[in-house]
């Protein structure tokens, strides 16, 4: 599994997505361009010619792409505070305890990584974010699980100011590839 990151222009985030798409994919098969890139039913994207699994995000001033032989899920978020009404509304009652045992200093990242995790989740499967956002449990023992019932999720430092994660169900090392 490849993750690439790259620093994009927030103004213009779908053309920024399509480009690292596309820079990614020549950086994997130098002298090919991505495939034509079609909508599965549930919304997530896919190669319209080809078995290679891919999945995007962006925030703030990256762009984070995922490429696997298998079904991948990608997600990252700048850093904010964390937001209580969100915890109440989506997070399970572990996850709610975790944050409120942490230091108003962890909170944020944390809840950002609980976050990412959910998000990676349901993109791994293709699945709208609100289908599964309050049953996915990321807290086990009070800390962030690796794996949320057949999938893995990976967590990967690029940027103190983000969190990125990726979900899949095989247990693979992700490289991080900045472009």
């Amino acid at each position: 599994m490849k993750i690439f990151i790259s620093e994009i222009d927030s103004k213009n985030v779908h053309e920024a997505g399509l480009n690292l798409i596309d820079i990614s994919y020549r950086t994997l098969f130098p002298g090919k361009s991505a495939p034509r890139i079609g909508i599965g039913e549930k919304g997530k994207p896919f190669f319209v010619e080809s078995d290679i699994q891919f999945n995007l995000s962006h925030s703030g001033e990256y762009a984070a792409a995922a490429f696997s032989r298998y079904p991948v899920g990608i997600d990252v978020q700048l850093v904010k505070k964390s937001e209580e009404r969100v915890a109440k509304h989506f997070f399970t009652a572990s996850e709610k305890e975790y944050l409120d045992s942490l230091d108003e200093v962890k909170k944020p990242f944390e809840f950002t990584k609980i976050w990412c995790a959910k998000e990676a989740y349901s993109k791994l499967f293709g699945i709208p974010l609100f289908e599964t956002i309050s049953k996915t449990e990321t807290v086990s023992k009070q800390r962030l699980r690796s794996k949320i019932e057949s999938v893995y999720i990976r967590f990967i430092d690029f940027d103190e100011r983000y969190v990125l994660a990726v979900a899949s169900e095989h247990r693979i090392m992700p490289e991080l590839i900045r472009v």
